[in-house]
């Protein structure tokens, strides 16, 4: 019962958010743009809760904190974008977001890398290829 009541607040809180956001900005863009932010921010929120709830040193933390760096710089991305239509921001200022979304997108590599090395320490792919025979053999003998 605890948990459905946790879930009906949720919901009710996102749709008054979501209502809120349009009653007071009316303009479609900055709608998406609040929306988008606002997801992101649940994403990090929810990214520093798993962080926190891992073992320390452990290969999964250390792949949650390179997530997470992602996902700041994607959102700083995402503020900056949105600044730059809102306060109709040119010139050089303008060229910082593709600092912010390199820089996300190195993460990202990097992160990436990470998901091969975790891969590597847990990963089954040769034996699964083995599994996979004796499964077959087990099958067709019957």
């Amino acid at each position: 019962m605890n948990e459905t009541l946790k879930i009906i607040f949720a919901t009710v809180a996102i749709l008054a958010g979501i209502a809120s956001i349009i009653i007071v900005l009316g303009n479609a863009e900055y709608i998406i743009a609040s929306l988008s932010l606002t997801f992101g921010v649940l994403a990090i929120i929810w990214t520093l809760t798993a962080h926190g709830s891992l073992s320390p040193g452990s290969s999964l933390r250390s792949y949650t904190a390179y997530f997470l760096a992602c996902l700041v710089f994607v959102l700083i991305y995402s503020v900056w974008n949105n600044a730059i239509t809102i306060f109709n921001i040119t010139g050089y200022l303008s060229y910082l977001e593709y600092l912010f979304v390199t820089i996300a997108y190195l993460l990202f590599v990097s992160a990436a890398y990470k998901i091969y090395s975790i891969g590597k320490e847990f990963g089954f792919q040769k034996e699964a290829g083995k599994i996979k025979m004796v499964m077959e053999k087990k099958k067709n003998r019957r």
